[in-house]
């Protein structure tokens, strides 16, 4: 029983030996290559296109959003809309653990 055990033994660690120098290999040797390859900077490529500014955001032929800027929108009407919202979530939660506590 001994001698299959360690004919697994050596033969997991043969495999493990080459797959660690598979690992060094691709990660020494042909690091430049893959870093070089047009394939592989496909991502870098996207995040240069997301980071370049876009146009301007027209709702009803009027600008919402004009480079990067809100326009035509107050504070007063953005501090009232988040309030709004707020008080619809704590409603709801309270209605929440009222049906919770009743279950």
């Amino acid at each position: 029983m001994n001698a299959p055990l360690r004919k697994a033994g050596v033969v997991m660690m043969v495999l493990f030996g080459l797959l660690f120098a598979q690992l060094n290999w691709v990660q020494v040797v042909k690091a430049d290559q893959y870093r070089n390859d047009v394939e592989n900077n496909q991502v870098r490529v996207q995040q240069q296109e997301y980071e370049r500014q876009r146009g301007n955001i027209i709702v009803d032929g009027e600008f919402v959003v004009e480079a990067g800027r809100l326009t035509k929108v107050d504070e007063a009407e953005v501090l009232r809309l988040a309030t709004q919202a707020r008080l619809r979530l704590d409603a709801s939660i309270k209605r929440e653990f009222a049906a919770a506590k009743t279950r």
